[in-house]
């Protein structure tokens, strides 16, 4: 995977796959999201530990990781993540997404969250869910736009002073 996307704002970026020396991409990735970025993109701790603990998944065989990054190769940096974790488990596969903020509302959330459900149907997955917070309706719309719907089988849960809702989308027969 090394597809090109073109934003709305005429910005470039690259989606590719998660690599193992990313971790300090990963770092700073996690020093560009604001407060109320992170508020919606748990449940990471965003410190170097956690970046290198992210950027060694990238081998592991129970997950799918993308990461959106600048178009240019001298001076990459990672701009945006997607990942399906779950990949052999009992659970339906869990798949999120996060961006930092100067890409918010150009269009790579979209592309990011499109790349993964093509990755989700080329491993074979029939179904993903993932999880978001009741106060963030601009990634609920998103979400919905692309066919996630509210998930009948997983109650919403409290995180703090919000609900976690589940939402469930089919890729595969």
């Amino acid at each position: 995977m090394n597809e090109a996307v073109r934003l709305k704002d005429g910005r470039s970026a690259r989606l590719r796959r998660l690599r193992t020396s990313d971790t300090e991409l990963f770092v700073a990735y996690f020093g560009g999201l604001s407060v109320h970025s992170r508020y919606f993109f748990h449940p990471f701790a965003f410190d170097r530990e956690h970046a290198a603990a992210e950027a060694l998944k990238a081998s592991a065989a129970d997950g799918y990781r993308l990461v959106a990054v600048t178009a240019e190769a001298e001076d990459e940096r990672i701009v945006g993540y997607g990942w399906i974790d779950g990949l052999q488990g009992p659970e339906l596969p869990m798949l999120g997404i996060g961006l930092i903020d100067e890409y918010h509302n150009a269009g790579l959330g979209r592309a990011l969250l499109a790349a993964l459900i093509r990755g989700a149907r080329e491993l074979g997955l029939k179904q993903v869910r993932l999880g978001v917070f009741d106060d963030n309706p601009r990634a609920i719309h998103v979400y919905e736009s692309v066919g996630f719907r509210r998930d009948p089988t997983k109650p919403s849960r409290a995180e703090g002073n919000h609900l976690e809702v589940y939402m469930l989308l089919q890729v595969g027969e």
